[in-house]
């Protein structure tokens, strides 16, 4: 033991002077000096420590084998304890939230309440005051309008808002309150509401999902205007407008001239994003149009995409913007007959109404159950795998006796 320390003590003392010079001598003097700090014929001797240092390895001090083994058993448990600890705190806490249905949170409970007596109120007035249901609407629609602005504004999706149905809708809200008395725009504003705005309800799958703000904001942009003009039209109103009360509708007031409104709304559409803001999407691919999203590789199965891209993408803005306008000019043609016969227009109304509810129903069958299904399989799979995690046997610690 002796011999370890003084070979421990001496290797110590050989490292020090390695480290600061390389090779050392011993002059006359007996002074052990650096051998640039003396002259050639002072030395008697030199030495290199290096060597020295090679030949004291096989005597230093070895901990014991044992010690160390038992010091990184002991480590080893400690750490895997406490990894224990945060695994059965996680397993604790998602046992807690697999209590409760995960998709079902807060927000999507208050928006089921409010989107299930937002129907039931509009219904209730519409049947009591059809003629004053346009006050309801009137009332909502600035309401939701601000608010999904500020939702998609936030998502970069702001540019949905030009669409035609918003438009349409700014429309409705002119005649109501500035031009009440203006009867081209009255049967413009018919012919909108009952033909691309009620149509877009079965052609877009405009559903009542009632936790949804989005889904119920879309349909009643679709499906409320053409029940205020269905009450207006039908029944007695304190609307100030002579217009309600023209029994006739020719073709040119349902096709003709709301399609010449119609194609400067396209035309002005396509000026801003496609002319003028063109810069703002080839900088930021965030940016989402209608057309950007009906012409994406996502929705390349649906019947807008096929017929946009028949000669190609270098036309897909012209064909877009062609089938959107045959398809409004057809969805007016019933139209004249709609505002001639109160039970056909009653009935297309009851349709669209239940249109809009089996879209609902179908969401929540075939997509919302099966995003509720997923999470709580992936809930309760996360939960195996902890607890097996948990009830996995410790090892033993290995005994200082152990070899």
């Amino acid at each position: 033991e002796d011999r370890k320390l003084t070979m421990d003590f001496v290797h110590r003392i050989v490292r020090a002077i390695t480290e600061t010079s390389p090779r050392v001598v011993l002059s006359k003097s007996g002074n052990i000096v650096e051998d640039h700090h003396i002259d050639q014929e002072d030395e008697v001797g030199s030495y290199n420590y290096s060597k020295l240092e090679f030949e004291f390895n096989d005597f230093r001090m070895t901990p014991d084998p044992k010690r160390v083994a038992d010091r990184i058993s002991r480590s080893v448990q400690s750490r895997k304890e406490k990894v224990r600890q945060v695994i059965n705190a996680r397993r604790e806490h998602l046992q807690e939230e697999m209590k409760k249905p995960p998709n079902l949170k807060l927000k999507d409970k208050l928006s089921f309440t409010l989107g299930v007596g937002n129907v039931g109120l509009s219904m209730f007035l519409l049947g009591a005051i059809p003629g004053s249901f346009y006050k309801f609407y009137a009332v909502k629609l600035p309401f939701l309008m601000a608010l999904r602005f500020y939702l998609y504004r936030k998502n970069k999706w702001h540019y949905f808002m030009l669409d035609f149905c918003y438009f349409a809708n700014l429309l409705f809200a002119l005649w109501l309150f500035a031009f009440p008395e203006n009867c081209t725009l009255y049967k413009a504003c018919f012919a909108f509401s009952m033909g691309p705005l009620s149509w877009a309800i079965a052609l877009w799958k405009n559903s009542m999902v009632f936790h949804s703000l989005d889904k119920i904001t879309s349909l009643f942009i679709h499906l409320t205007p053409a029940l205020m003009l269905w009450g207006t039209k039908w029944f007695p109103s304190d609307l100030n407008s002579t217009c309600v009360q023209d029994e006739n509708m020719s073709w040119i007031d349902s096709v003709v001239y709301p399609t010449l409104i119609y194609c400067a709304w396209q035309f002005a559409y396509f000026v801003k994003v496609e002319l003028f803001d063109k810069w703002k999407f080839q900088q930021n691919p965030q940016y989402m149009t209608s057309f950007r999203w009906l012409t994406s590789e996502s929705q390349k199965r649906t019947l807008i995409y096929r017929l946009s891209n028949i000669y190609g993408p270098s036309h897909r803005v012209f064909f877009f913007g062609l089938f959107q306008l045959v398809y409004t000019i057809l969805t007016m043609l019933l139209v004249p007959f709609l505002y001639s016969n109160f039970y056909l227009h009653t009935f297309f109304l009851l349709a669209m109404c239940l249109i809009s509810c089996w879209n609902g129903a179908c969401f929540y069958i075939e997509v919302f159950s099966v995003r509720y299904q997923q999470s709580m399989m992936q809930a309760e799979k996360e939960y195996a795998e902890l607890s097996k995690l948990i009830e996995s046997p410790k090892p033993e610690p290995r005994s200082s006796h152990e070899n």
